[in-house]
């Protein structure tokens, strides 16, 4: 009985099931793009759908296709918008192909003025539409095409219509949309009713995703006759997916047969890239000369730093030609995808202390200090670490907000002095059409430049600011020339702002009370007085403003609220706090959004808006252990606004101020008496932080730049009297105010590096690989809420020997960006986590000590050297009879079966099928047909012998078999199969965190084969090889989405001959470890988030076959002199050593010799 249960069940044991998951239809959006992008007609979208769904190896059945009915208008009935009866999308016939014409124009239009742009004198300013769809509304819209799918075209015009002709839908919720749709879009509902008659339709093959299909009908038009068949011309694209540095698209004219007059083919295009920005265009147009059959146009991606959404690019193809007509579908859609991690590297890498110590040091920087009025206290600028991150750089681009602008609504402002040298000035009050001037900067008057020098002042002036290589805006606080109101005229300023694309506005100036009797001057007394007169909170800023509380004072005030609210959208807004310690809150100005929060009030201000306050710091220059004692509030406190204030050193400082009656730029100088400060100085050393912010996060939207630079601030000198929760695209970290002082002093430098806390770490984006991707280069994106987090500092791999430098050559040169807890992006080099130490580990070596003991037991025997076959290693329990055969129990050494095969194998190498488990193993040896059979069966992790250390060692089960052939010729003729289960390793390479080699089970089916035979007096000859058969399991979260079956393979000759020369003997042996034949693994790797928290990712197949092979070969040879003296000699040279292609040739020569006394 025993003899036929085990085989059988090593059978059983040895069976893999394979499990298929039923997936959705569509799992991106580009496999639907042709089914709804690209139609012109009613006909032509069922013709798609088809073509679609018989992609998919799914077909649509004619008479099922005939049930689509053509309709529009019906989602308003399915869910409700709440939109306004004036901008709900009308009833229209235009279609898709009619909208490129009207994009093409809009994109030649001239760019108009940022003074053109819409303000608070347009009408409809205040009115905001936006459609956000609900989960609740996707169940609808499910629910509602699960039952009429024959409404499919219905709704897809409908979605279409609400992005390109109404703007109410933005692309990528367009895609969403319509991705949840058609994947709830069941086509087999679309059942025929019995007894009607299936429509006779002619078939046509399609040119595939990226081809647009025209027929041309020429009369006469041929070169072979009249009765000729008319020609057709294809059209197709080279591809329809690309990122913005691949190589170019060709869009090629394909005619069947020559044509006798010049085709000329017209392209229009549209989508959301601009031409000429986004991508070039060779020709609108290309001609096929008489008698060719081909004409081509190319599109040149262009590639450049700004992170943007994936855009598309629509052509559409028409043709001129004698007789030459078109039909079918003229256009295509070619997506352009901003794959920063792919294109670009736009994460900025620190410079040496060296340059910062340079950057420091530069006089423009310490002058704002003087020589003797602070020389003994720390620059403000180096408590807030800037001259760190000063020496951060991208690409030959240093971290000086290059291309960032900065707002200034001052007052005083003189474009002629030097700080604003080498960046465009733009000065809204030059006393232009319809513009106010600057009043004059004086000695004493000139507020603005003092302002300015802090935010931006140029590197080559007096004064260097915070974001030096920023640009800059201007607009006066005071002078409002034609409007009445002041709030008017602020909001316009801040109109023109947003159109010009600044990223933050720097207001520092406050109100002062001139109407109420001069008792409400901060946040804590405009409560008061508010609760007082029973006011609301528009009527108590239009009674501050403008003195009264009418109707149009509080409209005025509520455009103002307006334009900061959307100038919010873009940018941040900083404003004073206010100068004066007596003041037990922050100034109103700057509290705005304490009473704007959404809840005391509808609008909300919050979310892009930092108080600043001033204070005087006397500590040293290690803030890490700053106290309370050592800071000195010097104006207002936060107040009200410590949720959203920072506290800035700006004490006693020297900034620009005006230019003379000369030309002289003039600056404060020691010599000049008084101290001059002021939180007016606070605000614009934040504001340069926020555009240097802006520069190193560029996908990072206004909420995001301030939750980062509050976040990461300096709260180390007080205890916190409440906390902020701030959270990004479903990430999200706590940090600590105090009344007083805010979150503290910002600190930019901490601000570039990841924000962290043990519940949210630095980790890298895992997405699902249900998504597209698998093969070398493709890619695609997923929102943040569909991305799982893998701690960066769990993430490892160590490659075992078996893959040597595959997956490090595969991996080299890429990179992955990993986000912190504000789901900031950091980009790492992949190769940094892994290491490929373990590689030479397979290097062959003797040592001196073990060649004297092979000498001292070496006993010449003209006999073949044997092998034991009775006795196996750890054999601590036998339960054998007389003829060795039964069960044992073996420990700290493989099963039986494995030592089988490795009898005269070498003891050097690892093997990861043969050699490495050495648990408790089970073992049965009997007689089968004459043959001997061994079978055994263990588990590392259970092992009494090394119980102490069973934490570290690596969890294998193996169950083998082996037989020994009974056969005449042979001396040991041997086949040994099995299976290895690996937990955590893949052929003992280790992963873990975003390289975790899965934790369910690796399974690895082997198969090794040996035999030793003598060849009577020229030697004894041996040879052994084993392959194995490898599946990565990939159930786990890992950046390892996929991988195939893996080959690998080892090999052993030895050749032995005794009595060469007498007493002698001479082994040669030529010999490989084990090592990857075939096979690849599938990385996929995030990119740089865009503003509304979408991920691009890159998918990297990597090849795991190693750049080289290992041989070693070992030559050795003994010789008995007499009983009491022998030598010998052993050689082994190695090549390519791990498996590493020109790993240096090692050679070790040992000589020795044995005399006994």
């Amino acid at each position: 009985m025993r003899i036929f249960f085990l085989p059988i069940f090593l059978v059983i044991f040895l069976l893999n099931f394979n499990n298929t998951a039923i997936a959705v239809t569509f799992n991106q959006y580009y496999e639907l793009s042709d089914c709804v992008d690209t139609y012109k007609t009613f006909r032509q979208y069922k013709k798609n759908l088809q073509k679609c769904y018989n992609e998919k190896n799914l077909n649509i059945e004619d008479d099922s296709i005939k049930l689509i009915e053509k309709k529009d208008n019906i989602l308003r009935d399915i869910i409700d918008f709440d939109i306004p009866e004036e901008v709900k999308p009308k009833k229209t016939k235009k279609n898709l192909s009619d909208l490129f014409n009207d994009i093409k124009e809009s994109i030649n239009k001239e760019t108009p003025d940022v003074f053109d742009q819409k303000t608070v004198f347009s009408e409809g300013y205040n009115t905001e539409i936006k459609i956000s769809l609900e989960d609740e509304n996707f169940s609808k819209l499910n629910d509602y095409i699960k039952k009429n799918p024959k409404d499919i075209y219905a709704i897809t015009e409908d979605i279409n219509n609400l992005t390109y002709q109404d703007g109410l839908i933005s692309e990528i919720k367009r895609q969403e949309i319509l991705l949840n749709v058609y994947n709830s879009f069941d086509y087999i509902l679309l059942q025929p009713l019995p007894g009607l008659e299936n429509a006779i339709t002619a078939s046509t093959s399609g040119l595939g995703i990226a081809a647009i299909g025209i027929a041309a009908a020429a009369a006469g038009g041929g070169g072979s006759g009249g009765s000729s068949p008319a020609a057709t011309i294809s059209f197709a694209a080279s591809s329809t997916s690309l990122g913005e540095c691949d190589g170019n698209v060709t869009v090629t004219a394909n005619l069947t047969r020559a044509h006798s007059s010049n085709v000329t083919v017209t392209y229009a295009v549209g989508g959301t890239a601009t031409r000429n920005t986004d991508y070039t265009l060779t020709a609108t147009t290309s001609t096929i000369t008489a008698g060719a059959t081909s004409g081509t146009v190319t599109i040149d991606p262009t590639n450049d730093t700004t992170a943007e959404t994936s855009e598309t690019i629509t052509i559409a193809a028409s043709v001129t030609a004698g007789g030459v007509s078109t039909t079918g579908n003229t256009s295509t859609t070619i997506t352009v995808h901003d794959y920063v991690l792919k294109c670009n590297t736009t994460a900025f890498s620190e410079g040496t202390t060296s340059d910062q110590n340079t950057i420091k040091n530069r006089t423009a920087w310490k002058a704002f200090q003087g020589t003797t009025v602070r020389n003994n206290t720390i620059h403000p600028y180096d408590q807030m670490n800037l001259h760190k991150v000063q020496s951060f750089s991208s690409g030959g681009v240093n971290l000086t907000g290059v291309g960032e602008i900065i707002h200034i609504a001052d007052f005083n402002c003189d474009v002629n002095h030097d700080i604003y040298d080498n960046k465009t000035v733009t000065n809204l009050d030059d006393g232009g059409s319809g513009e106010s001037t600057f009043d004059a900067a004086t000695a004493t008057n000139h507020h603005c430049q003092a302002v300015a020098a802090f935010a931006n002042g140029d590197a080559s002036s007096g004064r260097i600011g915070v974001a030096p290589d920023a640009d800059i805006i201007l607009s006066s606080i005071p002078n409002v020339n034609t409007h009445t109101r002041s709030a008017q005229a602020h909001a316009a300023d801040l109109d023109v702002v947003r159109a010009a694309g600044a990223i933050v506005s720097n207001q520092s100036w406050g109100m002062v009370d001139a109407f109420t009797g001069g008792d409400v001057d901060n946040a804590a007394e405009f409560d008061s007085y508010m609760n007082t007169q029973g006011f609301s909170i528009e009527e108590t800023f239009a009674k501050l403003r403008h003195n009264d509380t009418s109707s149009s004072s509080i409209a005025q005030w509520n455009t103002y609220i307006t334009a900061l609210k959307n100038y919010q959208a873009t940018g941040v807004i900083v404003f004073a706090a206010g100068n004066d310690t007596a003041e037990s809150d922050a100034g109103i100005m700057a509290a705005i959004p304490y009473w704007y929060d959404g809840t005391k009030h509808s609008t909300d201000l919050t979310k892009a808006w930092i108080n600043a306050i001033v204070m005087e710091y006397t500590g040293d220059a290690d803030l890490t252990n700053i106290t309370s004692s050592e800071v000195t509030l010097r104006g207002n406190p936060c107040g009200k606004t410590a949720a959203y204030c920072l506290s800035v050193d700006a004490w006693d400082m020297l900034s620009a101020e005006y230019v003379d009656g000369s030309g002289n730029s003039i600056y404060r100088v020691d010599s000049d008496t008084g101290a001059v400060f002021g939180s007016s100085y606070s605000a614009p050393m934040v504001s340069g932080g926020i555009a240097l912010m802006a520069q190193a996060f560029p996908s990072h939207t206004p909420e995001q730049l301030v939750d980062r630079v509050l976040a990461s601030a300096n709260n180390n000198f007080f205890t916190a009297d409440g906390t902020t929760t701030f959270t990004t695209h479903g990430a999200s970290i706590r940090h600590g105010y105090d009344t007083t002082f805010g979150h503290g002093i910002p600190d930019f430098y901490a601000a570039m590096s990841p924000i962290t806390s043990d519940s949210n770490p630095l980790s890298f984006g895992f997405a699902s690989p249900s998504g597209s991707g698998g093969s070398g280069g493709s890619g695609g994106s997923v929102p943040f809420s569909q991305v799982q987090k893998l701690a960066v500092s769990q993430t490892a791999m160590t490659i075992s020997s078996s893959l040597g430098d595959g997956i490090m050559n595969g991996l080299k040169g890429k990179t992955a960006y990993a986000y912190d807890a504000l789901n900031g992006g950091f980009k790492f080099n992949v190769t940094d986590f892994v290491s490929v130490d373990s590689i030479n580990a397979q290097q062959v070596q003797y040592s001196i000590d073990d060649e004297l003991n092979n000498l001292r037991n070496f006993k010449f025997s003209g006999k073949k050297t044997a092998k034991d076959f009775e006795i196996y290693a750890g054999e601590y329990l036998s339960f054998k009879d007389e003829y060795n055969q039964g069960l044992s129990v073996t420990l700290d050494q493989p099963n039986i079966a494995l030592q089988n095969f490795n009898l005269y194998n070498t003891q050097q190498y690892k093997n990861p099928f043969t050699t490495e488990n050495k648990g408790v193993g089970f073992n049965n040896k009997f007689d089968f047909l004459g043959n001997s059979v061994l079978l055994g069966y263990n588990n590392s992790k259970f092992n009494p012998l090394t119980n102490i250390n069973k934490n570290v060692v690596v969890p294998l089960e193996t169950v083998a078999l082996s037989v020994n052939i009974d056969n005449n010729n042979f001396d040991l003729l041997s086949f040994t199969t099995g299976l290895l289960k690996e937990e955590n390793t893949f052929l003992l390479s280790e992963g873990s965190g975003a390289f975790n080699l899965s934790d369910e089970g690796n399974l690895t089916n082997f198969y090794g084969f040996n035999f030793s035979k003598s060849l009577s007096n020229l030697g004894n000859i041996y040879f052994s090889s084993m392959f194995g058969n490898s599946k990565l399991e990939n159930s786990q979260n890992s950046l390892i989405v996929n991988s195939s079956d893996v080959l690998s393979s080892s090999f052993e000759i030895n050749y032995e001959l005794k009595n060469l020369f007498e007493n002698d003997q001479l082994n040669i042996s030529l010999s490989q470890p084990n090592r990857v034949e075939q096979g690849n693994m599938t990385f996929r790797f995030m990119g740089l988030a865009d503003s509304n928290g979408v991920l691009p990712y890159q998918d990297h197949k990597v090849s795991l076959s190693p750049s080289g092979r290992q041989k070693d070969l070992t030559l050795s040879y003994y010789t008995s002199h007499s009983n009491n003296f022998k030598t010998g000699i052993k050689a082994v040279l190695t090549d390519d050593l791990g498996h590493v292609k020109n790993n240096s040739l090692s050679t070790n020569l040992l000589i020795s010799t044995s005399l006994s006394f």
